[in-house]
């Protein structure tokens, strides 16, 4: 999502994301597939994600019936599957970049607070 317009790729998607009914959750930016995104504020590629997963809690809330959920699974997954950022220590031994878990609860956060903006939006219309 690095080059060209976000708005244009974002329509371009649109139909998938009327379509999604489940979500990994995981946060790279335009260098790695994940990385740690600390609080996740201040990074333009969280807000890429955030508006891309509140287009689909959009696109699941037009279509869903009483009963119906959306899962949103968080998956940070470790170094070894080569998703998770290295870095040295002072040792110049690789270390995770972040603690996994705690970024999994934070992407549960942002995905909750997605789906409430989805929500929202939608009343509003």
């Amino acid at each position: 999502m690095l080059y060209g317009p976000l708005e244009e790729k974002l329509a371009f998607l649109q139909p998938v994301f009327d379509r999604v009914r489940f979500l990994h959750g995981r946060i790279g930016n335009p260098g790695c597939m994940q990385v740690d995104i600390g609080d996740g504020s201040g990074r333009t590629y969280v807000e890429h994600f955030k508006e891309m997963w509140t287009r689909s809690f959009s696109g699941f809330l037009r279509t869903a019936q009483p009963g119906d959920f959306i899962p949103f699974n968080p998956e940070p997954l470790q170094p070894a599957s080569y998703y998770a950022r290295t870095l040295p220590n002072a040792q110049g031994e690789p270390l995770e970049e972040g603690d996994r878990w705690q970024q999994a609860l934070l992407y549960t956060e942002i995905a909750k607070s997605c789906f409430e903006k989805a929500k929202k939006e939608r009343t509003e219309t």
